[in-house]
């Protein structure tokens, strides 16, 4: 807690200090819509600084995540009969020469945040908004425990935002995602879980602003209104099993754990404490 409470304030003072240093510099003169953008070079002081501190935290652990012994031991004994082709041959390349396993995690923490912040800013997003929602919705803790699966979603949202920002071709997108998502699935097959929300991301995309606004209320009072669903049947076919292996449990329990009022609430609440922050600082625009 004490070092998740000093991670959280230093990101905190991050913010405050680098969006005030950019609205001096820009003279107060801030467009709506754009505050946190002005400033490029600070923007990537700022991702750049952030990352180097989540990549040492997460690279320096020990014994953190309830994966972290499975992973050590496979790492050790060199077992990898329960593991993608595409983690297997990383982690060979760190137990071929010796290396101990702590080396291993710098790497795969270097990977899995690095790619993340790539992601932020090739896409063009707010790279202060963007470190804040990473860190307190969990996502960056949760990677010290699935390290498989958070190198392959950090994987596919870089790819997301490659695609993106190379073409603005719906179909295009739709076919390059489609043709990476299996690639990366070498690392962690329930990455395909994933493939059906990047296409309507990409069909999304292309929809009038007010779609939106729709979507957020509609899917809002569904998760929270929504009773629990057993799909469980469903995603143990061959045909499911097939596309995401051992994994079909996950979307079952997300869809019976996470769409539920009190994970909307904390989610919204940490959404809210942002945009409140925003509206001040941009209360001159």
């Amino acid at each position: 807690m004490k070092l998740y409470l000093s991670m959280f304030a230093i990101l905190l003072v991050g913010i405050i200090f680098f969006t005030q240093l950019d609205y001096l510099i820009s003279g107060g003169r801030i467009n709506r819509g754009t505050y946190g953008k002005n400033n490029k070079v600070l923007s990537l002081l700022f991702l750049v600084g952030v990352t180097i501190m989540l990549v040492y935290v997460a690279g320096n652990r020990y014994g953190v995540g309830s994966d972290y012994y499975a992973y050590y031991s496979a790492f050790n004994l060199n077992i990898s009969s329960s593991f993608e082709s595409g983690y297997v041959h990383l982690q060979n390349l760190f137990t071929a020469d010796n290396n101990p396993f702590n080396v291993f995690t710098v790497f795969l923490s270097l990977l899995t945040v690095g790619m993340i912040s790539a992601s932020i800013w090739i896409s063009g997003s707010s790279a202060y908004l963007a470190m804040y929602l990473y860190f307190t919705t969990y996502l960056y803790f949760y990677s010290m425990n699935g390290m498989r699966q958070f190198l392959a979603m950090s994987m596919i949202t870089l790819a997301t935002a490659l695609t993106f920002k190379i073409t603005r071709n719906v179909f295009i997108r739709i076919l390059l995602l489609c043709v990476l998502t299996p690639l990366i699935a070498n690392y962690h097959a329930s990455v395909n879980l994933v493939l059906p929300v990047l296409i309507i991301a990409v069909l999304l995309s292309v929809a009038k602003e007010k779609v939106y606004g729709k979507i957020f209320w509609f899917g809002m009072i569904l998760a929270i209104l929504m009773p629990s669903i057993n799909i469980e049947g469903i995603l143990q076919t061959s045909l499911f099993e097939g596309f995401i292996g051992k994994y079909t449990g996950y979307l079952d329990s997300s869809l019976n754990n996470r769409l539920d009022m009190a994970h909307l609430l904390q989610m919204y609440a940490k959404l809210a404490v942002m945009g409140v922050v925003r509206v001040q600082l941009c209360a001159e625009c």
